[in-house]
């Protein structure tokens, strides 16, 4: 059984985050059609440009110039996940930043850094004016969603 940690974005719950064994394996049969052989080979070439982005991007650095390889290791994860998620990417490759709800969603994950208690967590989040953020990012992400659900 996880920990009340995966509790943290309830109600809302990812598939990750199901503590409930029948609930996650409902939720997974769902999922487990996006994620079979055939599946993954077909999004071998949506990822190939984002693959060249990364190796171009990183070709560009000068020899003296040292890089934070997990910056441009992030922005490539994003940008793919963003593609296959919702058929948009998050452009963060080309722009060599986050982008601004990638940078509220590590912002909201910082505090898990210094072991502050989940209760605490959802304290603070449920006080007005704590949350906006937060707020924005669901908003954005639920028109992403909804946008790539019309296609």
């Amino acid at each position: 059984t996880k920990s009340p940690f995966y509790d943290l974005g309830a109600p809302v719950q990812s598939l990750h985050a199901h503590r409930d064994k029948e609930a996650h394996d409902q939720r997974r049969r769902v999922w487990s059609l996006g994620f079979s052989d055939k599946s993954l080979r077909a999004y071998e070439k949506r990822i190939q440009v984002y693959r060249q982005k990364l190796i171009d991007l990183l070709k560009s650095a000068s020899d003296d110039e040292a890089i934070n390889i997990s910056n441009y290791l992030t922005w490539y994860s994003y940008d793919v996940m963003g593609d296959l998620a919702f058929g948009r990417t998050f452009g963060m490759l080309d722009a060599s930043a986050n982008h601004w709800a990638i940078q509220i969603l590590n912002d909201m994950l910082k505090p898990l850094e210094y072991s502050v208690p989940i209760w605490a967590l959802r304290l603070l989040g449920s006080l007005p004016g704590m949350n906006e953020d937060a707020l924005r990012y669901e908003e954005f992400s639920h028109r992403r969603l909804k946008t790539r659900m019309e296609v």
